[in-house]
């Protein structure tokens, strides 16, 4: 009697393969479904890893670059624009150092004019012209500081009052001028309006030069001229051109 072989497959290790072929009873082969206790360990590790929730990693600060790094930073980078303080955040005691010192007037020396009585009542550079000579005349010591013949010539160029016509009489019989003598006139007080605008035609003439030496003489010329006749042709000739009408 014969012997046949049989083949035998060797059994399967659990570290290679979780399938095997087995001839089935019609003699073809079959494919083994895997069990399902055993599980592989790539599965188990991606189920692992899928519960487990992932790290979070802390994020980090940049630290700021050294004052090595900065003073390095290139010259085009920087603006070149000047930067000027705010004009009200200026410190004031910085200001008035910085303010310059006004000039102090000049002082009038010995042989000046300045004080002179022709140039100060007559040169349009005087300073009168830019004084309150008003008020200035208004102090009581500016009427007596005058002298008995300088009150009777102004008391003659005032209107002949009593009161006026009575200090004048007492000034020629030897009253004194000063400050308890003859009271200064009303005329030449305060509060009364020719006084002032006597003054402030004055001020105005004075500073427009006609008090000069050239300006008086020529003004004193016109009016010799005037008395003479010599302007009464053209006034026949202009006059009805400036008010429309003749003079005859």
């Amino acid at each position: 009697m014969g012997i046949g072989l049989i083949d035998f497959d060797p059994p399967a290790s659990p570290s290679t393969t979780n399938t095997s072929t087995s001839a089935s009873s019609n003699g073809l082969p079959t494919t083994e479904q895997p069990s399902p206790t055993t599980k592989s360990p790539a599965m188990t590790k991606k189920r692992a890893s899928a519960a487990t929730p992932p790290k979070k990693t802390p994020t980090k600060r940049r630290a700021s670059p050294p004052a090595a790094a900065a003073a390095t930073t290139p010259a085009r980078a920087r603006s070149s624009r000047t930067r000027k303080p705010v004009a009200r955040y200026v410190d004031e005691q910085t200001a008035a150092i910085t303010k310059p010192k006004p000039k102090p007037a000049p002082r009038a020396t010995a042989g000046s004019r300045v004080f002179d009585p022709v140039y100060i009542t007559s040169d349009s550079r005087s300073r009168l012209v830019k004084t309150d000579i008003y008020h200035l005349l208004m102090e009581q010591s500016a009427w007596a500081c005058l002298s008995a013949e300088q009150q009777s010539r102004l008391l003659a160029l005032l209107p002949p009052t009593a009161a006026n016509l009575a200090a004048k009489t007492a000034l020629a019989a030897g009253a004194d001028a000063g400050a308890g003598g003859v009271q200064r006139p009303k005329e030449l007080g305060l509060g009364f309006e020719p006084f002032r605008s006597d003054v402030s035609a004055f001020k105005t003439d004075l500073g427009n030069g006609q008090y000069g030496k050239a300006w008086l003489a020529q003004a004193e010329q016109a009016v010799k001229d005037r008395a003479e006749g010599r302007f009464d042709a053209w006034k026949a000739e202009e006059t009805e051109a400036w008010w429309g009408q003749k003079m005859k």
